[in-house]
């Protein structure tokens, strides 16, 4: 992108009517607007361009002028008279120094350190005009051209002009800017600037869902409503942020618990080079993950078991010896039977089948059985 630096003898803003200064140092340096001019390039080559100053422009010669200010050599911006500083043969004294710039109501305003002969400059009233100096670039093109529209992107300094039609090397000439207390505003311009206004205002008090003749008063009112529900809804969207922040934490947390215990039963230890790798894949991506881990999961570990033996035909009833005759064995399977038989009977009278077995068990041992 090509840039030119812009010296613009055509005053940005009137000074005040009476020869004094302002009160807190600051003066107009540009308002936002599309304003016609004039441009001489290096070739002598004079085009008409349209100069734009908005929001972008202004904010990017904020932020250049606040990055150069922060070099630990910066003295400040130049403001001369009419900008003949740039030509050789002529003197460099300041008028002054721009130590900071601010925007104020949609100008771009600037703090100037006044030297002595500026001073005497503006309050013996030797000068009534500052004119802006900074660089621009062409808008959606590479070079300058015919009727093209520009761009200032980085402020480099001012001049104190009484000829606001003086063009210079790479000079932009600018017409008077429209503030409304601008004295040197004529009452065509001043009611342009006023039904402008009117406009403005008209389409507030739409957006606001009032009517388009709404007082000054009742859009402020609604405005201030507006402002109102904003806090309320930021008040109540911070403990939600907070409670947001804390469930991902949790989520977190059962993620990377989860990882673990799929890869330990995986048999994927602790000290595998590929155990991070494939905990990422689980977290990131459950299905993948786990596909992964099926492919190179290790087997567990077999688990001896002991051997175990169980002797079903030396097992015999408590209280007996092995000298027992088969035909004693039978007797007894016989009699167990017949308790059980017996037990069953009494059970069905709702008596509670232990209590039926010991009084079935006590029948039979009356019998002599």
């Amino acid at each position: 992108m090509i840039t030119a630096n812009i010296r613009n003898r055509a005053a940005s803003v009137a000074l005040p009517k009476e020869f004094k200064l302002p009160e807190d140092g600051f003066f107009h340096i540009a308002k936002k607007g599309e304003f016609p001019g004039t441009m001489e390039t290096a070739d002598g080559k004079e085009l008409n361009v349209v100069q734009v100053v908005d929001d972008e422009a202004i904010a990017e010669m904020v932020n250049n002028f606040k990055k150069a200010a922060e070099k630990e050599d910066f003295a400040g911006l130049l403001v001369d008279r009419d900008h003949l500083s740039h030509d050789p043969e002529n003197t460099t004294e300041a008028e002054g120094w721009i130590e900071e710039v601010s925007v104020r109501n949609n100008d771009l305003l600037s703090r100037i350190r006044l030297s002595d002969i500026g001073t005497a400059d503006i309050k013996g009233g030797r000068y009534r005009f500052i004119s802006s100096e900074w660089d621009v670039k062409p808008i959606g093109q590479k070079d300058f051209t015919e009727g093209c529209r520009v761009r200032p992107f980085r402020l480099t300094g001012a001049g104190l002009t009484n000829r606001p039609n003086i063009r210079g090397l790479n000079a932009l000439t600018n017409r008077k800017t429209t503030l409304t207390d601008d004295p040197s505003n004529s009452p065509a311009e001043q009611a342009d600037i006023q039904n402008r206004n009117k406009k403005t205002m008209k389409q507030i008090a739409t957006k606001l869902g009032l009517s388009a003749d709404a007082s000054e008063d009742a859009i402020l009112g609604e405005l201030a409503k507006v402002m109102n529900r904003a806090t309320t809804a930021e008040a109540k969207v911070t403990p939600l942020e907070t409670e947001v922040t804390t469930l991902k934490n949790r989520l977190t947390k059962i993620e990377d618990d989860s990882a673990e215990s799929e890869m330990d039963a995986a048999g994927i230890t602790k000290d595998d080079a590929d155990r991070p790798a494939i905990k990422t894949a689980l977290i990131s991506n459950r299905e993948g993950g786990r596909a992964l881990l099926k492919k190179i999961a290790k087997p567990a570990p077999r688990k001896e078991v002991p051997a175990r033996m169980t002797n079903r035909e030396n097992a015999k009833a408590p209280g007996t010896t092995t000298e027992e005759s088969p035909q004693a064995t039978q007797k007894a399977e016989d009699n167990a039977g017949a308790i059980r038989n017996r037990a069953n009977v009494i059970a069905k009278t709702g008596v509670p089948f232990t209590k039926a077995w010991k009084q079935a068990k006590s029948e039979f041992a009356a019998k002599g059985a």
